[in-house]
């Protein structure tokens, strides 16, 4: 179970009122409100233990965007010098480039074969 949803996370989402900061979706329906993560903007290094458990540095993110970049800390030098508006502007370049390929695979993999299994249904019609 996400502890994200239940415990520490709440406080993020309330303040980004249910939206991935990165892709916009909406998360206020349950069925949508299950994938929300909170994605903490500064690695997971001594150096910054407590500050990146601050609500500054905590972002709501989608399971999508969450992981879509995720060697974001070892292509990038982030440090708590930084705004938390910077890292997320800086992660959301890794997490549209993975979207394009996924959207591409999806059009070609998925949504292709869905319509020419749909086709047969609709001649018949």
């Amino acid at each position: 179970m996400a502890t994200s949803l239940l415990g520490y996370g709440v406080e993020v989402f309330e303040r980004d009122d249910y939206r991935c900061v990165y892709c916009g979706l909406d998360c206020r329906s349950f069925e949508l409100w299950r994938f929300l993560t909170v994605d903490h903007l500064l690695p997971n290094i001594p150096e910054y233990k407590d500050t990146r458990e601050s609500l500054g540095w905590k972002a709501t993110a989608c399971q999508f965007c969450n992981s879509a970049d995720n060697k974001f800390f070892k292509k990038n030098e982030i440090t708590d010098k930084m705004k938390p508006e910077e890292i997320i502007k800086m992660r959301l370049e890794g997490i549209r480039k993975t979207t394009a390929k996924y959207y591409k695979h999806w059009l070609k993999e998925v949504a292709e074969k869905r319509l020419k299994k749909l086709e047969p249904v609709c001649r018949s019609q």
